[in-house]
């Protein structure tokens, strides 16, 4: 499973849950529903231009994470790996296909499933 896809499932779950707890739609609360989440997205292993176009614009990373991810993966792109800075969120891609990967996003959870689960959260 792309990166990508990960991350716009946790953008949309997040909308879906701020609606279920009838909390506004501001970037603040849509950023205190994902906060126990947001580790689990491998933001280093997007591009830059993913960084940009999705994360950047959807409010749910502080300015600082914003800039963080953008140097790591500078770094990267660069090819200059001896540099690469330290960073808080995962920096190796998901293991195996696609069709291996069950992602669930609704209102009750949020699952990431292969072989094993990697990642479960039930707001309750």
């Amino acid at each position: 499973i792309e990166e990508e896809a990960v991350f716009i499932a946790l953008a949309r779950w997040a909308a879906a849950e701020a609606d279920r707890r009838g909390l506004l739609m501001t970037q603040e609360n849509l950023r205190k529903v994902v906060d126990p989440l947001l580790h689990l997205v491998r933001f280093p292993v997007m591009s830059s231009g993913q960084i940009a176009r999705l994360v950047a614009p959807s409010g749910l990373l502080r300015n600082s994470e914003l800039v963080e991810i953008f140097t790591y993966v500078a770094f990267k792109e660069k090819g200059n790996h001896a540099k690469l800075p330290k960073i808080k969120y995962p920096v190796h891609p998901r293991k195996g296909t696609a069709s291996k990967w069950d992602l669930v996003c609704n209102r009750s959870e949020v699952r990431l499933k292969g072989d094993n689960t990697i990642a479960e959260y039930s707001p309750t």
